[in-house]
């Protein structure tokens, strides 16, 4: 769905300096949608033109719709190479065993045997997100390396943790002693990774789909407290390395 709309106002008039649900009025209604993507431009009194962008999370995730949105910049601007060009061929990537060999048990897992019902009543389009509090932080680059030597301190013959996992191990811990939870309980994180490095044979990174893949950091309270940083970073590597 391509939706034209236009705004009576400047950019500057009607955007917030902090996230807000006003930000909803960029994009397409959710309402009755049947469309996987939709795109809506908005013209702005003083020449400025916003791009709404909505798509179904099925369909493409982060990466798949960041080269999208490249390859799409792209061609509008007319250039004869589109870089990376996204790869829609499933066949040779996800071909079945042949017998099939089902090894897991995916239902309750990677797909909700149960249907969510949401009524109008109970959630509004408009209030979506008016219980949730965005904080953003700021993080240094001194800061950023003190935590990853910190928590890559018992790495002695691998390679220190990233700085990705040094970070979340440190909001984990944080976060689970705001909460106050008590200390035999059970707390997790979900973290999503890029599977397309890490399937076998390896998917290209231009490949158009969702290939996200979850990984389960879980610990108890008890041990994530009073354990320092290293046993949470260690907890959050091995679980993401479990996915290759």
């Amino acid at each position: 769905m391509f939706v034209e709309a236009s705004a009576e106002c400047t950019l500057d008039q009607a955007m917030p300096f902090k996230p807000s649900s006003a930000l909803l009025s960029l994009h397409p209604s959710l309402k009755g949608v049947e469309e996987l993507v939709q795109v809506q431009l908005t013209r702005f009194t003083c020449g400025s033109l916003v791009v709404g962008f909505t798509a179904h999370h099925l369909v493409a995730d982060g990466n798949a719709t960041s080269n999208f949105l490249v390859a799409w910049g792209q061609a509008c601007r007319g250039l004869e190479m589109i870089k990376p060009c996204p790869l829609h061929d499933r066949s040779f990537m996800f071909a079945p065993r042949d017998p099939p060999l089902f090894e897991f048990e995916h239902n309750g897992v990677e797909f909700s045997t149960k249907k969510l019902m949401m009524n109008k009543t109970t959630y509004p389009h408009d209030e979506f997100t008016d219980d949730i509090i965005v904080h953003k932080v700021h993080f240094t680059k001194e800061f950023l390396t003190k935590l990853k030597t910190s928590a890559s301190s018992l790495c002695r013959n691998q390679r220190p943790y990233s700085t990705f996992e040094s970070l979340v191990a440190h909001l984990w811990r944080a976060i689970t002693r705001a909460r106050g939870l008590n200390s035999f309980e059970t707390t997790q994180v979900r973290i999503s990774v890029n599977g397309r490095g890490r399937l076998s044979p390896r998917v290209p990174n231009e490949y158009f789909g969702n290939l996200v893949l979850w990984a389960f950091p879980t610990a108890r309270v008890k041990d994530l407290l009073n354990e320092p940083l290293p046993f949470a970073a260690k907890t959050i590597h091995d679980a993401i390395a479990k996915l290759t």
